[in-house]
C-alpha cells in the first residue's frame, strides 16, 4: 500500500497512488512537491495526528480499527470515504497450523502445539477465538515476523494486506508458509480518513476515490482521462478534477493491478459490484458514516 524505493527515492503503492490523484484533483495537474507523506507507526498516532491537523488524509486503516482502538473523542471527530479496500482476518504461518489456525482447531493432536503470534491490543486481535494459551502477544509485527522466524510461534494472525507471502520473504522467513483466511470473521473495508469538522474537504476526498471506481465501471482509463466528465461540484477551477485525477493515477483497476494484484489477487468485495447496489457500495460494519 505504501512502500519507500531506496532506489528511486521515492515512496510508491496503492495508497500512494490515490494520495497523488487527490493532488491532481486539488492542484489542477501539479503532484511534485504538492503531497507531503507521513509515516507513523500507530493507528492511535496516525488519528490524533489527524485531528490535531499534521495531517489531512489518513490512509492503511479501517474505520474498525479506529473504533476499536483508538480514544473515543478522536474517532467521532473523523470522516470516512467509500472504502477502496477489504480485507480480513488471516493465518499466515507453517501450513499444518495455519490450517488448524483457520478451523479454530487445538484438540486434534496436530494442533497441540499451535502458537500464535499477534499484536495486543489491536482489532484484529480482538476477534481472536482462542485462549490464552494458544496466544504469544507482541508489541509490533515486526517482532511478531520474528518470533515465526525464530520458532516463538508457528502462526501469525493479521490482515491479508501484512502477511504476503513476499514481504514476508523479505524479512527473512524461510520456512514453509500459506496464508489462509478465517472465513468466520467479516472483512473490514478500508477507508480514507479526513477530519469531521472539514466537510468540504471529506467531500472532496471521497468523490475522487468515487471516481477511480466510477471510471473503471465505464471503462475510463489513464490513457482515456479526458473521457471524465468537467463538473462543478467544487466550483469552475477545479472543473476537471476527475481528469485530473485519473490523468495522473488511472482508475481504480489500474491502480490496484500496479500496485496489488502480484501480492493479492483481486477478488471478493474489491471487485466491481454491478449489481444491485453499484460499484464496491458495501456497507461499514458496526461503524457509522459521519459524511
Amino acid at each position: 500500500f505504501a512502500q519507500f524505493d531506496s532506489t528511486l527515492q521515492r515512496w510508491k503503492g496503492f495508497d500512494i497512488d490515490f494520495c497523488h490523484a487527490m493532488a491532481a484533483a486539488l492542484f489542477r495537474g501539479q503532484v511534485e512537491g504538492r503531497v507531503d507523506l507521513i509515516p507513523y507507526l500507530t493507528t492511535k498516532a496516525a488519528s490524533r495526528a489527524l485531528a490535531e491537523e499534521e495531517v489531512d488524509v489518513l490512509a492503511a486503516t479501517t474505520p474498525l480499527s479506529l473504533k476499536m482502538e483508538v480514544e473515543r473523542d478522536v474517532v467521532t471527530g473523523l470522516s470516512i470515504t467509500l472504502p477502496h479496500y477489504y480485507d480480513g482476518l488471516v493465518y499466515a504461518g507453517i501450513p499444518q497450523y495455519a490450517a488448524c489456525a483457520a478451523e479454530t482447531q487445538t484438540i486434534r493432536e496436530d494442533c497441540k502445539d499451535l502458537k500464535i503470534c499477534a499484536i495486543e491490543g489491536t482489532g484484529i486481535f480482538k476477534k481472536l477465538p482462542f485462549n490464552e494459551e494458544f496466544l504469544r502477544l507482541d508489541p509490533s509485527f515486526a517482532q511478531s515476523v520474528d518470533d515465526l522466524k525464530n520458532g516463538l510461534c508457528n502462526v501469525i494472525a493479521g490482515r491479508s494486506t501484512e502477511l504476503s507471502e513476499e514481504d514476508i520473504r523479505q524479512q527473512g522467513y524461510v520456512g514453509d508458509y500459506i496464508v489462509l483466511p478465517d472465513t468466520s470473521v467479516d472483512a473490514e473495508p478500508f477507508s480514507y480518513i479526513t477530519r469531521y469538522d472539514d466537510a468540504h474537504w471529506s467531500d472532496f476526498v471521497n468523490w475522487v476515490v468515487g471516481g477511480a471506481i466510477h471510471a473503471e465501471l465505464e471503462g475510463v482509463t489513464q490513457e482515456t482521462a479526458l473521457q471524465m466528465p468537467s463538473v462543478s461540484l467544487f466550483g469552475t477551477e477545479l472543473r476537471d478534477m476527475f481528469r485530473d485525477a485519473m490523468a495522473t493515477s488511472g482508475n481504480y483497476g489500474e491502480i490496484y493491478a500496479r500496485n496489488l494484484e502480484i501480492y493479492l489477487p483481486r477478488e471478493g468485495l474489491n471487485q466491481l459490484n454491478v449489481s444491485p447496489f453499484g460499484p464496491q457500495h458495501y456497507p461499514w460494519p458496526e461503524v457509522g458514516n459521519n459524511n
